[in-house]
């Protein structure tokens, strides 16, 4: 069994739009009440709209005892049960969320399908495209971001194709 983050506890009041979460924190003087602060949405998200939280990749961030944790992953642990190496996974796809209800239990592989289900996985280029993305971006007769468009990816994975950080094992063929 791997070794547990503890995960600091959480209650929470609710006052239709606010809803407000208590992170119980320890510290010297002892346990250190520190309110965060969502907005209920009109979908019944309960964003967390605290400026002080972090965010990592869209997810909101705590640090309790020097451990970083997802803030999502603590509201399903406290609301339903401990998830060990699981994820916590949300029903509506906002990464701000912190409805315990919008949040189920899944792996690595649940999280994939998931993603991918819901068409938030990122595109596979082929050889042949890159050859081609390096071509017209040669000619600078196009912008990153409109390649990007094109070929349904980013302009920052555009620019590592271009700049031959990514795919740099393939050879241009004329």
């Amino acid at each position: 069994m791997p070794i547990r983050k503890p995960i600091p506890k959480l209650s929470h009041t609710e006052n239709y739009p606010i809803v407000r979460f208590t992170i119980e924190r320890e510290s010297n003087r002892g346990p250190t009440p520190e309110p965060v602060i969502c907005v209920v949405s009109q979908d019944g998200c309960w964003e967390v709209i605290n400026r002080a939280i972090a965010q990592y990749n869209g997810y909101i961030q705590l640090v309790s005892d020097g451990i970083s944790h997802k803030f999502h992953k603590v509201v399903y642990e406290n609301y339903h049960e401990p998830l060990y190496d699981n994820y916590a996974l949300h029903t509506c796809d906002n990464p701000i969320c912190a409805n315990p209800s919008h949040l189920f239990r899944g792996t690595h592989a649940d999280n994939m399908r998931d993603a991918a289900e819901k068409g938030r996985m990122c595109r596979k280029l082929t050889p042949e495209e890159v050859q081609d993305i390096r071509k017209i971006y040669a000619n600078r007769s196009i912008t990153q971001k409109e390649l990007g468009t094109i070929y349904g990816v980013t302009p920052t994975t555009i620019g590592c194709i271009t700049r031959r950080k990514t795919w740099r094992w393939l050879n241009e063929v004329d």
